[in-house]
């Protein structure tokens, strides 16, 4: 069977919003029709009235607690896919769930992270990524950071086979000026039940949007497993 990998990358732009704790809201059931509807990113301490109380890190401004709810309507084209959300980033230490199963926690409030969500998502009924960050740690930054999803949030729809998250390199081993040889490795995940024979095609374009690298390798991707496929070739007139 031949195919080739496509992948959708959704930005997820709307959430609901609540500043404070609200213990339940981890549950798909929760009800958050009362709760603020804000648009993706989005920073609670920008909107708090200022305070010598707070420190200089926060902008003197508060932090605190607050959860987010985003809604994403059921697709039936998604079923056999793989999803993903991605977070580029949630200031700070936040806890997420989709559809009532706790994915994980990120401390960190300035890198991006992402979850594996294919074997939550339900295709005949709306899906709820809860997310809750707290803020309380105020003195953390030498610079203003905000509170909350500050980066933006998308959900990628893709094939059983696909690249690996950050899997995808570039490498120049020598560089001349009359032509220069690269290196690009892919890292591919295969998470179907059976061995297959990928062709890997990648291509270089120059910055007018001209072709001028091409090179192709096939390899086998063993059944619910990762391989690095390595394509090399050569640039004229780098």
């Amino acid at each position: 069977m031949e195919s080739i990998i496509d992948t959708l990358t959704l930005p997820l732009k709307h959430a609901r919003f609540y500043l404070g704790d609200a213990p339940d809201a981890w549950q798909a059931w929760y009800e958050d029709e009362d709760w603020d509807c804000v648009t993706l990113p989005h920073d609670w301490s920008v909107r708090q009235p200022f305070s010598k109380d707070f420190s200089s890190g926060t902008g003197y401004l508060a932090g605190g607690t607050g959860w987010y709810r985003i809604h994403i309507p059921p697709n039936e084209a998604w079923q056999g896919k793989q999803l993903r959300i991605q977070f580029e980033s949630v200031y700070k230490n936040s806890r997420v769930w989709c559809n009532s199963t706790y994915l994980g926690e990120r401390p960190n409030g300035y890198s991006s992270f992402g979850y594996d969500v294919s074997g939550y998502f339900h295709f005949d009924r709306e899906n709820i990524i809860s997310v809750y960050v707290d803020r309380r740690e105020l003195s953390d930054s030498r610079w203003f950071t905000g509170s909350g999803i500050t980066g933006g949030v998308t959900l990628t729809v893709s094939e059983k086979i696909y690249p690996v998250e950050n899997g995808i390199f570039f490498y120049t081993p020598r560089v001349e000026e009359d032509s220069a040889d690269f290196e690009i490795c892919n890292e591919l995940a295969n998470a179907t039940d059976r061995n297959c024979l990928v062709t890997v095609t990648n291509v270089i374009f120059d910055t007018t949007g001209k072709l001028v690298g091409e090179t192709v390798s096939q390899a086998t991707i063993m059944a619910h497993s990762t391989t690095q496929i390595k394509n090399t070739g050569t640039i004229a007139k780098p």
